[in-house]
């Protein structure tokens, strides 16, 4: 039995105008219940009080079946408590005694819980007095000039990869603030709508908070209904379950077909045993796996085959999406936070506090330490004259218990509606928590873990208005801002060594060539070995996405004149070497904790990387590489050298030894044409053709093949025009004969007929092009088609 969310259109309608006037005429939900079950002549205890509580609650995780949503419409045919005497001045009321809490930026859930009305009650009180609800945890582009066309992108891209494979593990990696879940709703109802009818998608995720969080996210999106949303997103929404980890196998398994998507949230936990449903070799579905930090600290595989998007903290921060906060250190004499170093700590929050930091985010290690440090920062602020902040403005958050003994929810409602406050937490809000006012982040314990560095560093970067700043106070992670600077690595190379990352995309072979040259030109790598790498590119194909890894050599020079002097030596990475690369380049990084001489250890493991005895050009160039990467360890560990002296290496930030450089061919194949050539052996090949020469591609035709799939055929102009007009001249002819003479009819046609330009191989499979049903499925246009 289907399900309708709380927040669907139809839903939202009754409880506005049902469900609320109601409730202030009857004088509960009980009340209510009787009422709503005698208009509609249900039996007796139907609809059950809960199931009102539950639309009155406003939680998107909530809704009806549809007997009961059935039931309220019969109900709200019937009822007139919306025009009942006193309603509408009850409403007013309560919209004016919640007013100021809403402009104190309290949510409705919030209010409902100082004013004792349930929050859908406050929530169209205050639509009543024109004074909208005023926070919710959905993330806000608050910069006027924020370009978040790259969610496009994403978008585009994601559903290009999905189309290509039926069960691709598509990775999204976005940053905490670039709209990682926003952008995913978008490519779930993108996916549904272009499913069989009745098709479904699943949401997985391990904490209540992060369903909560979709769901908000998901009502906002619908009500705003951006440019691009497909135009029955209402009610695809129906069509999506959100569900726990827990709840997996029972989910998929229930399932009379396959999920159109399924989504994996906070993805970096799928190594974890429960999340093996999901990917198991029986399965039938495509997923997306989301997440803004894709490298567990164990290096267990999450099951990515491909990366659809990624984006930087950097170019955020340039498209004015996201604020890039202030690296400072917290100095303690040790990594015990109790005794005198809390003293430290907690006197060092007094201090920022009073000064630069207005909204703070303190995150600790362990739950034992939350509320210690909370009393300890409280007595501190108590001991100042003339501290912006009270008592009352210093408040803890963990697993079992808040300080103010309230709901989680109502909690950080509380916390986010202060102008200027301290939270202290353990982990649990790393995930699942966004409030855009936190301006500062204090991480009081090391770790190596930089998936938890780098959602705690997150909580701060998202805009507010009057936001202008950011901070992230650290103990002992030197290379936390390195990771803002630079993507992420996933599957790709190591960044032990903290190499500069780059990207660029080409439009064809000489626009790869261009690049490359340009890019070895201005890195001053020798004429003979630009030469070899240039015709080692020639030859790659189209898509091969090849990845440039210069390396640095020895340099004297002023330091100064670095960028336009060093020399520098260039590894080409393609399909054909990229294994026995990255092999021995994540091997030689992750040796601790000195790594050995290169030649040592190219020597020991020249078998395991499938090296040829006696040396190859594959093995020198391996070789070179490796001797970057020694220096670009002994730099980034703060050793040193000679070598090492004009280079001008920043503390803390990437190698001056290596630069990885990715070369993606940019997609210029129209979505309807990758659409139409997932499911052909051939559809690489003849996108390949189609962006050479797109002029010379009119129609591309796909006939079935013995084995299951399609060959696609790309016709020219002429062609084309002639295998439209002989599919034309059949279908007119046979429209007017009977469904027992056809197949004969259409045997004296063949024979009466001039044939299309086709070789015989194909022509005699076009058949099924006659009907307009078969050409639709079996043709696209390509030239013309957009006129």
């Amino acid at each position: 039995m289907a399900r309708h969310s709380s927040v669907h259109p139809s839903v939202r309608r009754l409880v506005d105008d049902v469900l609320v006037p109601g409730f202030l005429a009857t004088g509960g939900a009980s009340a209510l219940a009787r009422a709503v079950g005698a208009l509609a002549g249900a039996e007796p205890g139907q609809p059950h009080p809960a199931r009102i509580a539950a639309l009155l609650s406003d939680d998107p995780a909530k809704g009806v079946n549809d007997s009961t949503f059935e039931l309220l419409g019969r109900a709200g045919a019937k009822a007139t408590w919306a025009s009942e005497e006193g309603v509408a001045g009850r409403l007013m009321e309560i919209g004016m005694a919640a007013a100021p809490h809403a402009a104190a930026h309290l949510d409705p859930a919030a209010i409902a819980e100082l004013l004792s009305f349930p929050p859908a009650v406050i929530r169209v009180a205050l639509e009543n007095i024109a004074l909208p609800p005023a926070r919710t945890n959905t993330p806000v582009a608050t910069a006027d000039n924020a370009d978040w066309s790259y969610q496009d992108v994403a978008v585009e891209r994601a559903m290009r990869l999905l189309a290509r494979k039926p069960h691709l593990n598509v990775g999204l990696v976005l940053p905490t603030g670039a709209g990682k879940t926003r952008t995913a709703l978008r490519i779930v109802l993108e996916r549904l709508a272009k499913a069989p009818p009745g098709a479904r998608a699943i949401w997985i995720v391990h904490r209540h908070l992060l369903r909560e969080q979709a769901l908000r996210e998901l009502a906002s999106l619908v009500a705003k209904a951006p440019a691009g949303l497909p135009d029955d997103a209402e009610e695809l929404v129906r069509r999506i379950d959100f569900v726990m980890i827990s709840e997996v196998s029972d989910i998929i398994g229930a399932q009379e077909a396959p999920p159109a998507l399924v989504v994996v949230d906070e993805a970096h936990h799928a190594a974890a045993p429960s999340y093996a449903p999901i990917f198991s070799t029986g399965r039938r579905h495509p997923v997306l796996l989301l997440t803004a930090t894709p490298i567990r600290p164990d290096a267990k595989p999450i099951f990515i085959d491909e990366i659809a998007f990624t984006i930087t903290y950097k170019e955020l921060a340039s498209r004015n999406a996201i604020l890039i906060p202030t690296f400072e250190p917290l100095e303690v004499d040790n990594l015990d936070l109790a005794g005198d170093t809390m003293r430290v700590v907690a006197k060092r929050i007094a201090d920022e506090t009073a000064s630069r930091f207005r909204k703070t985010l303190v995150i600790t290690s362990r739950i034992d330490q939350v509320e210690a440090l909370t009393e300890a920062v409280r007595l501190e602020i108590a001991s100042r004259i003339d501290h912006p902040l009270e008592a009352d403005d210093v408040g803890f958050i963990h697993g079992t218990a808040n300080s103010h003994g309230l709901d989680d929810e109502t909690m950080l409602a509380l916390f986010a509606a202060k102008p200027r406050a301290v939270l202290v937490s353990a982990q649990m809000l790393l995930e699942g928590f966004d409030d855009p006012t936190i301006d500062s982040v204090v991480i009081t314990y090391r770790t190596e873990s930089m998936i938890k560095l780098m959602q705690a560093a997150g909580r701060c970067v998202r805009r507010s208005p009057g936001k202008k700043k950011a901070w992230v106070l650290q103990v002992d992670n030197p290379s936390l801002a390195y990771r803002f600077d630079e993507r992420w690595l996933y599957q790709e190379i190591s960044d032990r060594v903290r190499p500069v990352l780059e990207d660029f995309e080409y439009a064809d072979a000489a626009n790869l060539h261009s690049i490359a040259s340009g890019l070895m030109e201005r890195h001053n790598v020798k004429p003979s070995e630009r030469a070899r790498v240039l015709a080692a590119i020639g030859a790659l194909e189209p898509d091969d996405n090849p990845r440039l890894m210069l390396f640095g050599l020895p340099y004297f020079g002023k330091a100064s004149q670095f960028g336009a002097d060093a020399p520098w030596g260039v590894f080409l990475e393609t399909s054909g070497n990229s294994t026995a690369f990255r092999n021995a380049f994540n091997r030689y990084c992750a040796i601790s904790p000195e790594p050995p001489d290169p030649t040592e250890f190219m020597q020991a493991h020249r078998e395991a990387l499938g090296l040829v005895p006696g040396g190859s050009q594959l093995e020198r160039d391996l070789l070179a590489v490796l001797t970057a990467t020694y220096f670009a360890r002994r730099e980034t560990d703060g050793k040193g050298g000679a070598a090492q002296a004009s280079r001008g290496y920043r503390s803390n930030g990437a190698t001056t030894w290596l630069r990885y450089v990715s070369l993606r061919l940019r997609n210029l194949v129209p979505q309807a044409l990758a659409d139409f050539l997932a499911d052909c052996h051939n559809g690489r090949t003849i996108a390949a053709a189609f962006i050479e020469g797109p002029a010379e591609l009119a129609l591309v035709i796909k006939v079935p093949i013995p084995i299951g799939g399609f060959e696609a055929v790309p016709l020219d102009p002429n062609a084309a025009r002639a295998l439209t007009e002989w599919l034309d001249s059949l279908e007119n002819v046979l429209r007017a004969v009977e469904p027992d003479r056809q197949l004969a009819s259409l045997n004296r046609l063949l024979s009466e007929l001039e044939p299309p330009p086709l070789p015989p191989l194909y022509l005699s499979r076009c058949e099924a092009m006659i009907s307009r049903i078969g050409r639709e499925r079996l043709t696209l246009t390509l030239i013309g088609s957009k006129e």
